[in-house]
């Protein structure tokens, strides 16, 4: 089962196609019973994803591995051991654990920070100590690696990739990170959303790239293949990726994804490669109407 389980949706309405907000805490109960129940055996979450990981340790009943994310370090402050240790316990007992699978950076660039160095000294630390079993980071495009993979080294990357975004593929990084033995999580396979709308309900911001829509739907109805099947289908199609992370509202949603794990297409429409990444990053899509 590649398919995991995150959990920003579970702390914050999050995601351009959310009509469901955050779910109520019978829904999230459901959503981990149902996760079980599939075989999902890893959770996707933040120390910044609102009360996520309090749910999390309320509902999930400890049948799953969690990957949590470190916050930045905050701007002002001199940072040392206590900061990174506190803010680690503080997470285990929110998710009422005695340990983590994973703990990603969520702002890896800090560690070119003057306390980087020392920050990935202690995080190493917490690993030997079995508080952590992997290290890892989270970026936003692949050209981050080039830098912080030639000091540095992590159990788990995790990037975006999807039917639109194949840089990690494209930079050669996929295949480098799987000789170097590093598990590859994957994000954003439905763009948050984006790529699951029909195009009555998409925003208009978004037309500036309509003949690339165009192209997407006719591809789907040549395959006979539905947006989720086409989606989960093409990333699964690359035995170098480890997991695949998908956040859902309820657990209906759940179990569409999960049943729509089957297909196999592993080709892209080359009208794909090289988009501009305005439209790959939604933390640019605020920046253009």
């Amino acid at each position: 089962m590649k398919i995991a389980l995150g959990t920003v949706q579970l702390g914050l309405p999050y995601g351009i196609n959310n009509s469901y907000g955050v779910p109520d805490n019978q829904e999230i109960k459901q959503i981990f019973d149902v996760a079980s129940n599939l075989g999902i055996n890893l959770l996707d979450t933040a120390m910044d994803y609102g009360d996520s990981e309090i749910k999390i340790g309320e509902f999930s009943s400890n049948r799953f591995n969690i990957v949590t994310k470190l916050p930045e370090v905050p701007l002002g402050i001199k940072y040392d051991k206590s900061w990174l240790v506190e803010s680690v316990n503080s997470s285990l007992s929110k998710l009422r654990t005695n340990t983590l699978y994973g703990i990603l950076l969520h702002r890896p660039s800090q560690l070119f920070e003057p306390f980087g160095a020392k920050l990935y000294e202690d995080l190493m630390t917490l690993k030997s100590e079995k508080l952590i079993k992997k290290i890892g980071i989270s970026i936003y495009e692949p050209s981050e690696l080039d830098k912080i993979l030639a000091y540095f080294d992590f159990d788990i990357i995790q990037s975006p990739f999807n039917i639109l975004d194949n840089r990690l593929l494209t930079s050669g990084w996929l295949k480098r990170l799987n000789s170097r033995h590093v598990e590859v999580h994957i994000r954003s396979v439905f763009l948050q959303g984006l790529l699951l709308m029909d195009s009555k309900f998409r925003p208009v911001k978004f037309n500036s790239w309509e003949k690339v829509w165009v192209r997407y739907e006719n591809w789907l109805r040549e395959n006979n293949a539905t947006n989720i099947e086409a989606c989960l289908s093409y990333v699964n199609s690359f035995e170098e990726i480890n997991k695949v992370i998908v956040g859902v509202d309820n657990k209906n949603q759940l179990m569409e994804i999960v049943n729509s794990n089957t297909k196999i297409m592993n080709e892209r429409p080359f009208e794909f490669d090289g988009l501009d990444s305005r439209l790959l990053s939604p933390s640019k899509w605020n920046d253009f109407n």
